[in-house]
């Protein structure tokens, strides 16, 4: 949305979710930039590969690359990630200075803070918390028995949530669970 002559904004969602978090922000934003909110593999409308090579870090940081050079035209970018998209665009900003304005992230600390703060010997209980809805997932299989009702179990309001479980019908959930080993395996982390 928005105008190509504007500054370039790229949202990036995180995990359960698709491009659909961002409408508000894409509507606030799309009057003054030019916004593009995009699924990532697996996700909604966009492709689902099977096998979990196709979801490593640097396949997914591709991903992004491609989509901020169809549309950055010269122009550098102010990427926006949320959750397991705000990893990504943490790592993306890293290996592409050049490409990007401002890094704005949502809910995930620097990596190279990450490996630390993450440590369940250092804030086990806190941590426990803040991943329990994660481990919900990963507790079943690796989404194996996950439904789409199951992904959208956290939204409230009932016209969203029917988004979110139409979107996720069309997902393909063993590729939302290929992302978790993808960004844990990452190895050059920016910093």
């Amino acid at each position: 949305m928005g105008s190509d002559k504007n500054p370039l904004m790229v949202f990036v969602h995180g995990f359960p979710d698709f491009w659909y978090s961002w409408r508000n922000q894409l509507q606030v934003f799309s009057a003054d930039h030019q916004v593009v909110a995009l699924d990532l593999r697996g996700y909604d409308l966009s492709d689902r590969p099977d096998g979990v090579e196709n979801y490593k870090t640097p396949v997914l940081l591709d991903d992004i690359r491609a989509v901020i050079e169809a549309e950055r035209k010269g122009r550098k970018v102010i990427l926006i990630g949320h959750d397991w998209g705000a990893a990504l665009s943490w790592l993306f900003t890293g290996q592409n200075p050049d490409l990007i304005e401002r890094l704005v992230v949502l809910s995930v600390p620097h990596p190279g803070a990450i490996t630390k703060e993450l440590l369940p010997w250092n804030h086990p209980v806190a941590q426990s918390s803040a991943s329990a809805y994660a481990t919900k997932f990963f507790a079943r299989g690796k989404g194996d028995n996950l439904t789409a009702d199951d992904l959208a179990y956290w939204v409230v309001k009932p016209e969203v949530k029917r988004r979110y479980i139409e979107a996720f019908s069309k997902s393909s959930i063993p590729a939302m669970m290929n992302y978790s080993p993808s960004l844990r395996s990452t190895s050059s982390i920016p910093r």
